[in-house]
């Protein structure tokens, strides 16, 4: 299943606008138990000014010695003023205040989150958390919603279908029906396991010279599922640290289909997928999100 680009809190927090400085208010006075006999005094003038209500500026508003996680936050504007506009990273500053209010019971999310969003490659010029950091702002929005009773909900290991089971090789491991075969032929090693007329393939290929486009995807993709291309599809590329992933989906003349993963990384290019002939149903999700490199 592909990452969905989700709507949430900024990589530095929701705009929030500054607090004003309310008027000084006079408390009246006791109720006398008598009758005053004389006129009271006027009351001296004050002798200093009231504050002024003029808007601080995003470093007026950042100054000062900030908490840990506003001096994080703010570590993520410094990439944010790196790669975008300078409105764009002094809003940023100016949201890093909402950290100075994050509830006890959040802040080690609050710093996951933070930490996740400064090294991460996706880092967006809009309000909304870069997509490989998702989860961890999911959790923080979920614990700040209730503090007090937030608790990390465990993810259930799911279980493998039955005669499945975890192929195990030095640089990988992925759950498959029954057992793997092996082959090699010039620079490319293919693992294999059939389920009937299934074939559930990875494929080893030497490493990417080039970065992945949007240009450069079609133009890989063909060659790298050839002959079976028609009514290709790629999908869900996502970038994070030195890895990235591709979803594709393709057809064959015959009526059998392609749908795997393709993961880039320095060392070496994977081709995870499954090849299934026409009205032959396989597990995708098993065996595609399955699939962990070491």
């Amino acid at each position: 299943m592909c990452i969905s680009a989700l709507l949430i809190a900024a990589a530095c927090g929701p705009k929030e606008p500054a607090e004003q400085p309310q008027p000084a208010t006079t408390a009246e006075a006791p109720a006398a138990s008598e009758p005053a006999t004389e006129p009271a005094p006027a009351p001296e003038p004050a002798t200093e000014s009231a504050p002024k209500s003029e808007t601080p500026s995003a470093s007026d508003a950042v100054n000062g010695p900030p908490g840990a996680l506003r001096d994080q936050c703010l570590k993520v504007c410094g990439k944010v003023a790196a790669k975008c506009s300078k409105n764009v990273a002094e809003n940023c500053e100016l949201n890093c205040l909402k950290y100075d209010k994050t509830p006890r019971a959040c802040e080690s999310y609050a710093s996951a989150a933070l930490r996740c969003a400064e090294g991460a490659k996706d880092l967006p010029c809009a309000a909304m958390a870069p997509e490989s950091c998702a989860k961890d702002y999911r959790t923080l929005t979920e614990c700040e919603r209730a503090p007090d009773t937030f608790q990390v909900k465990k993810e259930e290991k799911k279980k493998l279908p039955e005669g499945w089971g975890v192929y195990d090789e030095a640089a990988f491991s992925v759950p498959v029906p029954g057992g793997m075969t092996k082959s090699t032929a010039g620079k490319e090693s293919v693992w294999t396991a059939t389920s009937g007329k299934i074939r559930y393939v990875v494929r080893k290929l030497p490493a990417l010279t080039e970065k992945l486009t949007p240009k450069s995807q079609l133009r890989l993709a063909n060659e790298w599922l050839k002959p079976c291309t028609m009514k290709m599809k790629l999908h869900g590329h996502v970038e994070k640290d030195d890895r990235s992933t591709l979803l594709y989906d393709s057809g064959c003349k015959d009526g059998g289909e392609r749908h795997g993963m393709v993961y880039s990384t320095p060392n070496a290019l994977y081709i995870v997928g499954v090849e299934a002939p026409a009205g032959e149903k396989a597990d995708v999700e098993t065996f595609v999100y399955g699939f962990v490199l070491k």
